[in-house]
């Protein structure tokens, strides 16, 4: 009787099974659940089911028209893929950005735009990009509407503070860029001036015309290097005034302003370290 009695017991805690499938098997309830007695499943939070087999989309998500939570929408599905522009300023599905690390982006009505990068041009050479990309929510497609199809172009400055078909930021990672109405606005990083070398901190601001459709160069220097801040007196704007060249830093926007926060670069002193200088930028 005893191990009759045993027996059950011994079944009841590790033969349990739902629908065909042990309860200490991976896949028992599909993988959503736990199997609590014979042919019963308590499933997780988000599936139902006899079998815990439904997706149930969580209230604070708009799932109508799909039955997970990601969707993988374009690009490759391997790893370090070169620049496929295509035209100047046309969407094409066959377009895309090199594989890249480190660019900066923004969300303006239903587009994401992308600008540079350290990575991959359209022959599959590697190095600093200064490509300005715009991928349509509506069309699902990209388009490349400025800048070079080839590593390492150089900043092309023109006249401060005026717009110019040929100017141009030159190829940098690690740069912040935000909107702000109708123009997107870039500062520092680390890359490429108007030489080649050398390729390091970078200080420069610059606003690209939706409308327009050109750059312009709006304060810093044109080279990169140690390039200082400039602080001024502080909690006074002045056109003199510009943070040191600098990379991997913090920022915030808001009201159509930008707040950087230190990184890594150069101080007041030309000494170059880790920073924790707060800029109000626009």
């Amino acid at each position: 009787m005893f191990l009759i009695i045993f027996s059950l017991l011994f079944k009841n805690s590790y033969d349990l099974a739902c629908f065909g499938i042990l309860n200490t098997h991976e896949k028992t309830c599909s993988y959503h659940g736990n199997c609590t007695s014979e042919d019963v499943c308590e499933c997780d939070e988000t599936y139902s089911g006899d079998e815990c087999e439904n997706f149930q989309c969580p209230y604070e998500f708009n799932c109508t028209d799909f039955d997970q939570t990601q969707r993988w929408i374009h690009g490759s599905n391997t790893s370090d893929e070169s620049g496929i522009y295509g035209n100047i300023d046309e969407f094409n599905f066959n377009n895309t950005p090199g594989a890249r690390r480190f660019p900066v982006g923004v969300v303006k009505n239903d587009s994401l735009y992308l600008f540079g990068g350290y990575g991959y041009d359209e022959i599959g050479q590697m190095g600093y990009l200064n490509d300005f990309w715009e991928y349509s929510l509506i069309q699902e497609n990209w388009r490349w509407f400025n800048g070079s199809k080839t590593i390492d172009g150089l900043s092309i400055h023109g006249i401060m503070h005026e717009f110019h078909f040929n100017n141009t930021p030159g190829g940098r990672r690690h740069a912040v860029s935000w909107i702000k109405d109708d123009s997107f606005y870039l500062f520092g990083g680390w890359g490429i001036g108007e030489t080649l070398s050398p390729k390091t901190y970078l200080n420069d601001l610059w606003e690209y015309s939706f409308i327009i459709k050109n750059w312009k160069w709006l304060n810093g220097s044109k080279t990169a290097g140690d390039i200082p801040g400039n602080y001024g007196t502080r909690d006074i704007y002045h056109f003199n005034n510009v943070p040191g060249a600098r990379h991997i830093k913090l920022h915030w926007n808001k009201d159509d302003s930008l707040y950087l926060f230190g990184g890594y670069g150069i101080d007041k002193n030309s000494d170059q370290g880790r920073l924790n200088d707060l800029w109000n930028i626009l």
